[in-house]
Order: C-alpha cells, then sequence, then structure tokens
C-alpha cells in the first residue's frame, strides 16, 4: 500500500471514529444511553427499553404518569423535585429495585408500594414532612429492602416499627437531631453499614451499648457529630471494619482501642488531637489499619 492510499485511508479511519463519537454524544445529549434515559420524552419513544430514568432536578411538581408504562424499569430517580404525593397504582412497576424520592415534599407512601417484591433500595432524604410511621408502615412489607436512606427529615427519634425491617444492610440517618439510638435497633440483626453523621445533638455514651449490639456492624459514620470523647465500651464492636470519626472535637483516644482487631480503616482527621500523638498513633497500628489523620 502506497502512501496516498494510507493517508486516505486514515482520512477516512478518523473521520469515521469522529462521526461515532459524535453519534453517541448526541444520543447521550439527549438521554438514551443504553436502556439509561434522563429525558421522559425520549424514554417514551421506546418505553419496553427503559431500565433506568433519571429526572433529578426536572422542576416536576407531581409524579408523571407516563412514567408507569416503563414495564422494565428497574432504576428511577425523581428526587430534587417539588412532588408530594406518588400515584396508588406504582406496584405497577414490579421489576423496580431503586428509588429515589429524596429531596421533594413527600409525606406519606402509597400502599401498593407493599407490593414492589423486588425493591432494594429507597432514598426518602430532605422530605421535612414526612410521616415516619405511615412510611415504615409500608417498607415493613418489604421483605427485599436492603437500604433506606432518611438523611435530614427532622426525625428526633425512631419508631419500633424500624425494627422490623429484618433484611437492612445499610440506614442513613445522617443529618437529624437524633440524640439517642432506640435498643430495639439491634433488631435488624442484618445492618452493616450505619450513617449517623452530621448530628450536633447524638450522644454516643447513651447510644454505645446499641451500637455494640448491632453484631453485623461493619461500617459507621460519626463525622461532624461534635464529639469530644469516644466511650472505651465502642470498640467491642467485634466486625466494624470502617469508622469515621473525622470532623469532631475528639481531643484523647481511647486506650481500648487495639482490641479493636477487625477494623481496617479509621479517619480521625479534623479532631483537636495534638499532632504528635496523631503521627505516633499512625506509626503504631499503620502496618494494619489504614489512618486518616489529616494533614
Amino acid at each position: 500500500m502506497n502512501n496516498k492510499k494510507i493517508n486516505q485511508f486514515k482520512f477516512w479511519y478518523f473521520k469515521g471514529l469522529i462521526k461515532l463519537l459524535f453519534i453517541i454524544s448526541f444520543s447521550n445529549s439527549f438521554g438514551q444511553t443504553k436502556g439509561r434515559f434522563n429525558d421522559l420524552n425520549m424514554a417514551l419513544s421506546n418505553p419496553d427499553s427503559v431500565v433506568v430514568l433519571n429526572l433529578k432536578n426536572k422542576g416536576l411538581t407531581e409524579f408523571p404518569k407516563t412514567i408507569l408504562r416503563f414495564k422494565n424499569l428497574r432504576s428511577l430517580d425523581i428526587s430534587g423535585n417539588s412532588i408530594a404525593e406518588l400515584p396508588n397504582d406504582l406496584a405497577t412497576l414490579s421489576r423496580l429495585q431503586y428509588l429515589d424520592i429524596s429531596d421533594n415534599r413527600i409525606k406519606q407512601l402509597p400502599k401498593s408500594v407493599a407490593s414492589l417484591n423486588n425493591l432494594k433500595s429507597i432514598h426518602l432524604g430532605y422530605n421535612s414532612s414526612i410521616d415516619i410511621n405511615q412510611v415504615l408502615s409500608v417498607l415493613t412489607k418489604i421483605s427485599t429492602l436492603e437500604t433506606l436512606d432518611l438523611k435530614y427529615d427532622g426525625l428526633s427519634d425512631l419508631p419500633p416499627s424500624i425494627a422490623e425491617l429484618k433484611n437492612l444492610k445499610t440506614l442513613d440517618l445522617s443529618g437529624n437531631p437524633i440524640k439517642r439510638l432506640p435498643a430495639y435497633l439491634t433488631r435488624i440483626n442484618s445492618l452493616q453499614i450505619l450513617y449517623l453523621n452530621n448530628d450536633p445533638y447524638f450522644d454516643i455514651e447513651s447510644s454505645t451499648e446499641v451500637l455494640i449490639g448491632l453484631n453485623k456492624l461493619q461500617e459507621l459514620h460519626l463525622e461532624n457529630d461534635r464529639l469530644k470523647i469516644l466511650p472505651d465500651e465502642i470498640f467491642q464492636m467485634n466486625n466494624l471494619k470502617l469508622l469515621y470519626l473525622n470532623q469532631n472535637e475528639i481531643y484523647k483516644l481511647p486506650s481500648t482501642f487495639e482490641e479493636v482487631k477487625s477494623l481496617q480503616y479509621l479517619d480521625i482527621s479534623g479532631n483537636p488531637l495534638p499532632q504528635f500523638e496523631l503521627e505516633n498513633f499512625k506509626q503504631l497500628y499503620a502496618p494494619t489499619l489504614r489512618i486518616n489523620i489529616g494533614n
């Protein structure tokens, strides 16, 4: 092949490549990529192909009923809108696994949500008027539920019904003014990840026994809680792997820290601990533990 043909080949090759990239970019800009859509009208052009629908921050004031046409929908994000109610026939989305309705005006869930037998994750954060008792009366009937996000919902306590979420693995309570954890929380035997961060009212001393009772807990978030001390007993959490204590007011580390054999990562940055103590602490545990002490 002479140089002229090689150059022609390169020209058409790169021209074709640029055209392909343009088509992909054009498709993405209108909200369609392999079953993923972020434009409702585009999704409605081929409803059976819609698997993931993202309508976040679209200025919606009502739930678009046309969404119910997407029978293969597995993930729906309508967060960041002004929706106050979900339709009673939401259960027609029988394959739905992920539902994000955070940052809306949701107060209650329709009873039909209890029939979403494939739902694994629901995000209800930033709905300050939420009726937590009514919501839990629905969600406790979903045996597949593994993740519940209730961040910044203005909750000062948790109703006993939350303990009926027997298969829950992740619970996000961050940003709620919860002072102490109720003892019945330990009945959620499957809980592995717990967010209690951004709660200046949280009293860790009165909640330590509950935290210890969460036998399968592996990840605990207590950052930005204005904690000053850590009870020695906190390190009796035998399965804890990730502990976030950053951005608190902790001035002393517990002497029983070395008892936590399972711990793999610790973040203690942003606390008023002496730098030399942090450096010594990090060197002491560095071989087996990743530690973030900040700058």
